[in-house]
């Protein structure tokens, strides 16, 4: 499928792959959020925390999507858990990990 000399089926898959990775991400972050407030860390479910919940989500699904790639998995449905994981865990538990993995050495 080419016309005018670009290549439209790569730019669908584009387009594909980073919609199921914020969609995946927010579905993570509102897991995590829905559990914050059931539990009553947060009082409300509808708030600004929400709104700013949504913007982790979607840093946190392209970034969960860059690193499956990295990690090479291939299938879809469990690169789509994998950013629901990921978002879930959210970037405090990541950053956490990470500094457990380097020995609490940070790279300023």
């Amino acid at each position: 499928m080419k016309e005018f000399g670009l290549d439209w089926s790569a730019a669908i898959t584009a387009i594909k792959t980073f919609g199921v990775a914020i969609l995946f991400g927010m579905a993570g972050r509102l897991l995590f959020h829905t559990e914050q407030v059931r539990t009553g860390r947060r009082k409300r479910f509808f708030s600004k925390l929400l709104a700013l919940e949504l913007v982790v989500a979607v840093v946190m699904g392209i970034f969960a999507n860059g690193l499956s790639i990295v990690v090479g998995i291939e299938n879809e449905q469990v690169r789509a858990g994998f950013i629901s994981a990921i978002a879930y865990l959210g970037p405090q538990v990541i950053e956490q990990m990470l500094s457990r993995f380097t020995g609490g050495q940070k790279n300023d």
